[in-house]
């Protein structure tokens, strides 16, 4: 009985409820909305900076690190690379102060012979060539060598003398009066050594 009571009031309290209270509805938030995004086109060229050429240095066409026989006979890279850059070749007669005459400056030195522009090209490329000289014989000639000629490579006011002897087929790099080294020719050095040939001939 109590029971049913409790139905009855919970029922008639809700229809109470409905008409006394007024509904109450929950809004719903309104969606979000970014503005569109605007891209404004570039119509600004690319500039690449201009590239800076690049310049190598000159490399000669023999090549000295390679040929250290000749490094050895004259001496020092500096001298060979000297003789290599050098702009004109200059070559005079020797003449010895006597017979036993050794040291470079116990010889005199003639008037410059004069050189067709081949020819120096020839002598210059040919006494700065490896293969020009006999690296295999340990030693130049027993006996003293008389030199006929000293060809010069010069550049400005320096200059790197070389003196010819034809007779024991010898090259010396001198400086001053004291022999640097020396080297003996090889059977190519045979055009080399006709230039100065004819020059004695015609002398």
């Amino acid at each position: 009985m109590r029971t049913r009571l409790t139905l009855a009031l919970l029922i008639a309290s809700s229809a109470f409820a409905a008409e006394v209270l007024p509904s109450v509805s929950i809004p719903s938030p309104p969606p979000i909305s970014a503005p569109p995004l605007k891209l404004k086109s570039v119509n600004t060229p690319l500039s690449v900076p201009p590239l800076k050429a690049v310049v190598f240095p000159f490399s000669p066409p023999l090549e000295i690190v390679e040929v250290l026989g000749l490094i050895d006979l004259f001496g020092s890279v500096d001298r060979y690379r000297a003789a290599v850059y050098s702009a004109r070749v200059e070559v005079v007669r020797l003449a010895p102060r006597s017979a036993l005459s050794l040291h470079p400056d116990e010889y005199r030195e003639g008037e410059p012979i004069p050189l067709t522009a081949v020819d120096a090209e020839m002598l210059k490329r040919g006494l700065l060539a490896d293969s020009s000289y006999d690296w295999s014989a340990k030693e130049t000639c027993e006996c003293i060598p008389r030199y006929e000629f000293r060809v010069r490579f010069l550049t400005g006011d320096s200059a790197v003398a070389c003196d010819v002897s034809l007779s024991e087929r010898t090259l010396r790099v001198v400086e001053g009066d004291r022999e640097i080294a020396a080297a003996l020719f090889s059977k190519t050095a045979k055009p080399i050594l006709a230039i100065l040939e004819g020059k004695r001939k015609n002398g």
